[in-house]
């Protein structure tokens, strides 16, 4: 049996010194991958937004598109 001083931290603190540590990085580690993963969702939400937004345009210039071929064609057939 080793004796230790009073200011020495025994083995059995310095294994739950060593513990605290890891669960501190654990803990931070999953906090670091649960804000990535919210920007990730954020950042997927915005692209689908953008991702309708463009679907409307597209379907605005594929309306006003055919309507002026249609136009042309009766201009020229007629």
């Amino acid at each position: 049996m080793t004796v230790t001083g009073k200011n020495e931290p025994t083995q059995l603190q310095q294994a739950q010194d060593h513990l605290d540590q890891a669960v501190s990085r654990l803990e931070s580690t999953v906090t670091g991958r649960r804000d990535s993963a919210a920007a990730s969702s954020a950042e997927l939400d915005a692209a689908r937004e953008e991702s309708a937004s463009l679907k409307r345009v597209n379907a605005e210039a594929t309306q006003r598109l055919d309507g002026a071929i249609g136009r042309l064609k009766s201009i020229l057939e007629g």
